[in-house]
This record gives C-alpha cells, sequence and structure tokens, in this order.
C-alpha cells in the first residue's frame, strides 16, 4: 500500500488581525479561529483477495484500488466569552467517514453532533449459486457443472451511527445532560443451517441411504437491518460534602428481519457432489423458519451520591434498577408450534443493583476500605412447551427456561504503609449467590449437577516491597 497525504492550516489571531487593522482604534480581539485540510490518496496495488484482511474497515474490501483522503478540523474560539465551537471530519471520501460538531456557550450550555458510517467487508469470499443470498427468503439452487449458475459473493454490513447530546449548567451546582443516539446495521453476514438424520428430536427424520441424502449443511446468510436507539437523561448535582447524581437510560432494538424463511429444494448434493433426493423428512426440517434477532427493549433508572463524613472519611452508594422485555410477537415467523395461548415469549425481567461503600485514611498510614454489593434478577418469563415431538405419552416435551440470579458480595481490607518501599495489606472477602430453583422441564433429557446456593468466605494477607522503580514482590 502506498499513502500520501498533506495537510495546510489558516489560523486567524488578534495580533494578526491588529497588525492587518493598524489604521484602525484598537479593539481587544480575543477570537482565535483555525483550520486545517488534511488531503491524500491510498492506492494498493495487490488484488481484493491478497489484501481481504486488510480492506475489512479501511474502505478498499469492495474491489476499489484507491481511495481518496479528506480531514477537516475547524477551530473558534472566543476566550472572553467563554464561547467554543470545534468542526472535525475525518475520512470525508470514505465509507467509514465521521464528522462532528461540538459548540460551548458561554451561558453555560453545551451542544454536541455526530454522524459516523462503518463498512465492514468480510474477508471469505464465498463461490455459490444461492439466489437472492442476503435477502430473508433465499433460495437454495443446486449447483451443477455446466450450469454456469455459480458466482462469487462477497458479504459486508454498513453501520449509520447518529448522536446528539446537550448539557446544561442550570445552576453552579446543578448541571442537566441528556443524550440520544440511533445506530442502523444493514448488510448480511456469514450465516447456515445444518441437520443429521435420523435424530432425537426429530424422529421421522430418514437417515442418508443408496438413494437419498439424509444430511445437509447449507450457507444462508443471515440478513441485517436492524435499528438500536439509546435515550439517556442525567442530573448532576453538587454540594459541599454531598455529590449524586440521578438519570434513566433507555434501549430500543428493532430488527426489521424477524426471521429467514429460506426454500429448499426437494434435492440437494451429497458429500461427493451427487445430485440425490432428499431423506423423507429432512425438506420440512430445512425449510422452517429461523429466527432472528427479536426486537427488545430496556429502561433503567439509577442513583449514584457520595458524602464527606468527615475530612477523611467518604461514604459512597449507588442503586440501579433495570426492566427489560421482549415481547416480539410469534405471528410473523408463522410458528406452527408456537405454544397454544401465547402471542409471544412474554420476556420480562427485572435486576436491582445496589451498592455501599466506605473509605477512609485516619492516618497517614492506614488506609481502610469497605463496600457491600447486592445484585438481584427477577425472571418473570412465563414458562411454556416450545418444543414437542411426537404425539401422545410417547411425546417429547420441553419448555424454557428461567433464571433468576441473586449475589450478595462483601468486602473489607485494611493497608499500612509501612516505609517507602513497604506495604501490608489484611482483608476479608465474602460471597453468596442463590442461582433459583432450577426449571426441570428445561432440558430434553439427562441430569446436571448444579448448586442453588453457595457461600464463599476469604481471609487474605499480602506484604509488598518494591525492589525499583519498575520492580516490586509481593507475598501472600
Amino acid at each position: 500500500m502506498t499513502q500520501f497525504e498533506s495537510s495546510f492550516s489558516f489560523r486567524r489571531t488578534a495580533l494578526a488581525i491588529a497588525v492587518c487593522a493598524v489604521c484602525v482604534p484598537a479593539i481587544a480581539q480575543t477570537k482565535v479561529e483555525e483550520t486545517t485540510v488534511g488531503v491524500g490518496v491510498v492506492a494498493t496495488t495487490p488484488s481484493q483477495g491478497d489484501r481481504a484482511q486488510f480492506g475489512q474497515y479501511n474502505g478498499l474490501g469492495s474491489g476499489r484500488s484507491t481511495l481518496g483522503l479528506i480531514d477537516i478540523d475547524y477551530t473558534l474560539r472566543d476566550e472572553e466569552a467563554g464561547a467554543w465551537m470545534d468542526i472535525k471530519g475525518v475520512n470525508l471520501l470514505g465509507d467509514n467517514r465521521s464528522l462532528s460538531l461540538l459548540r460551548k456557550s458561554p451561558d453555560g450550555w453545551k451542544l454536541s453532533v455526530s454522524y459516523d458510517d462503518l463498512v465492514r467487508f468480510d474477508p471469505n469470499a464465498v463461490n455459490t449459486a444461492l439466489v437472492d443470498a442476503g435477502s430473508s427468503s433465499p433460495r437454495v439452487v443446486n449447483a451443477l457443472p455446466g450450469l454456469g449458475n455459480v458466482s462469487e459473493l462477497h458479504l459486508s454490513t454498513k453501520r449509520t451511527n447518529v448522536g446528539l447530546g446537550f448539557a446544561k449548567w442550570v445552576s453552579p451546582a446543578m448541571q442537566v445532560e441528556l443524550s440520544a443516539n440511533a445506530e442502523r446495521k444493514q448488510g448480511a453476514r456469514l450465516f447456515g443451517i445444518g441437520m443429521t438424520c435420523p435424530s432425537t428430536i426429530a424422529p421421522g427424520c430418514i437417515g442418508t441411504t443408496a438413494i437419498s441424502t439424509g444430511a445437509a449443511t447449507l450457507l444462508l446468510p443471515e440478513p441485517t437491518d436492524a435499528t438500536h436507539s439509546q435515550f439517556e437523561a442525567r442530573l448532576n448535582y453538587s454540594f459541599e460534602k454531598l455529590r449524586f447524581n440521578v438519570g434513566y437510560y433507555g434501549s430500543f432494538y428493532r430488527n426489521s428481519n424477524a426471521f429467514l424463511s429460506p426454500t429448499i429444494l426437494g434435492s440437494l448434493n451429497n458429500a461427493l457432489g451427487t445430485l440425490l433426493p432428499l431423506s423423507s423428512g429432512l425438506q420440512s426440517i430445512l425449510a422452517q423458519p429461523i429466527s432472528l434477532a427479536p426486537d427488545n427493549q430496556s429502561h433503567q433508572i439509577d442513583l449514584t451520591g457520595s458524602y464527606d463524613l468527615t475530612s477523611t472519611t467518604r461514604a459512597t452508594a449507588r442503586w440501579a434498577r433495570t426492566h427489560s422485555s421482549q415481547l416480539a410477537t410469534f405471528a410473523g415467523p408463522s410458528l406452527a408450534t408456537a405454544p397454544a395461548g401465547l402471542g409471544s415469549l412474554g420476556g420480562d425481567v427485572l435486576t436491582t443493583s445496589a451498592k455501599l461503600g466506605l473509605h477512609s485514611r485516619p492516618l497517614s498510614r492506614l488506609t481502610l476500605l469497605a463496600d457491600v454489593r447486592y445484585d438481584n434478577r427477577d425472571d418473570n418469563t412465563p414458562i411454556a412447551e416450545y418444543n414437542v415431538v411426537g404425539t401422545g405419552a410417547s411425546a417429547i416435551r420441553w419448555t424454557n427456561r428461567g433464571r433468576p440470579f441473586q449475589k450478595t458480595r462483601g468486602k473489607m481490607q485494611a493497608n499500612w504503609q509501612f516505609d517507602s518501599d513497604y506495604r501490608g495489606s489484611v482483608g476479608a472477602d465474602y460471597e453468596a449467590i442463590d442461582r433459583g430453583v432450577l426449571t426441570p422441564t428445561g432440558a430434553v433429557f439427562g441430569v446436571s449437577a448444579l448448586r442453588q446456593r453457595t457461600t464463599e468466605r476469604t481471609l487474605n494477607a499480602e506484604l509488598r516491597r518494591r525492589l525499583a522503580e519498575d520492580l516490586t514482590l509481593a507475598a501472600r
């Protein structure tokens, strides 16, 4: 690769303005304006296949051998008024471009706007006869010699991100922050399905015979067209001894492709390349819709703060509560085996986290630390039969699995600095985990040993000596 780049800048300062306006009455100039423009070109000589790994993210993975470069950096600040503006653009002619604006006002507010593109080219090229590759309804076609229906498939994904942020000092002690971010991802990535018959989960599927094939591995690139939006609002407050912030965070994921529904032929090539009919039951299994990442959302509120009990002791606290849900409907994929009476998974998870801490330095050589943390996850997702194989009393049935979780952790530690070279510490740790009751219907068969509750207590002591500026010896 050969890269040439140069830059030039323009700068307008108070001194330059004064020199040019020597005959004009003197006026105080406090504005500084700087502009930098970078121009360059990138050229590559190897073929696309030889530089596949190198070209994943630099815009040269799509068969291009040359790429122009333009970067812009503009700054305007008024030091007396307290105003500031920055405009930055990186790789504006490429696929992976970035443009941002930052504006600060003397009134105590700040505004930021950003736009980013990121394209990733898969370094693996695939020779395939697949029709409509990268869509939600691909068609598997036999690749036979002489048909000329095989082509080279190059997959890529593109992320486009737009961000907006705003902050305002309401008073000398209080600040409000707002931000919004949305990212859209489009394209396709390597993906596939496979099945080998016979199988305990598909007893009607017949294995390979002399006249039919009972196994298949198919390339089905996963289509991507999803948007992830994030919103955050935060209030920061600072007193003489008390500091805290309270905030809200929301995450929303929306996928335009709820499922992948392939069209499978009745005959496929076996491992030796011979075209044979599919064994009984295999075609219907391979043609089932495949669920893709479903729509979901999450909301969190949190409170973080600290308080100076004395000049040498500070207490800290944090509390957060998050509600996550996944309510994507089953109607899109038309799941014939969906549990009766359920239109969606009904995913509902409530997470609570709390932490208390204390840090003190009563003596110049003594430091004391103590904290306790509690995490709890309530999984309220309904348990239902999502898999039923067979009929009647001999049918094999299993459900989804509940995943509650609770953890409590505590820590106490004392550190003593003997001198500039020796430091000692003693401490105790405690951890208790409750994994909830295992859902027995969540497994098809077999038994797994899993402790529901575990408790650990640890005592530790350490002596540390500094042997050199960049070498330390520790004994525990």
